[in-house]
């Protein structure tokens, strides 16, 4: 059975190796993801990026080796000039903005690569219905995989669609 494609964007791994907080929306973001990392991650075939490492590789030299450790083994996307210039073109078309570029890069390589979902808790710049409208026009007119974008805990729901029988 062929397991669907799942890309790891850099918040999905700081909230599995974050320590626990009293931020009631931190923490619940937290043990979500480590529920769907602990019981379906094996569901997916699994891949990060090179822009996902160095993102993880800045901070308390500590933590960025927790989150280095945990990626280890995990296949790595590279980015090449189509996933570049699309990354640009989403921010030239508005469709994120400029300070946003690295989150444009997930996006890009997503759709370049035909992973079939991207995984993140960032719902400011990646997994935005506004964005995300714009970015699925900007894939369509393009010839590109709009990937699903979802948090953590929509991959924890039922897998079974309709009624029981």
């Amino acid at each position: 059975m062929h397991k669907p494609s799942l890309y790891l964007e850099t918040t999905i791994i700081g909230c599995l190796t974050n320590r626990p907080s009293s931020d009631i929306t931190v923490e619940s973001h937290r043990q979500i993801t480590h529920r769907w990392w602990d019981e379906r991650r094996a569901e997916y075939e699994i891949f990060i990026s090179q822009v996902v490492l160095d993102e993880i590789s800045k901070g308390d030299p500590t933590a960025a080796a927790d989150r280095q450790a945990l990626v280890r083994g995990i296949p790595v996307l590279l980015a090449d000039e189509a996933i570049v210039g699309t990354a640009g073109e989403l921010v030239r078309v508005n469709a994120l903005p400029f300070k946003a570029l690295l989150d444009a890069y997930h996006i890009a390589i997503c759709a370049h690569r035909r992973i079939d979902i991207l995984l993140t808790w960032n719902c400011t710049h990646i997994a935005n219905p506004h964005i995300l409208r714009m970015v699925r026009r900007f894939c369509d007119r393009s010839g590109l995989l709009m990937p699903e974008v979802v948090t953590p805990d929509a991959l924890l729901g039922d897998q079974h669609v309709g009624p029981n029988y």
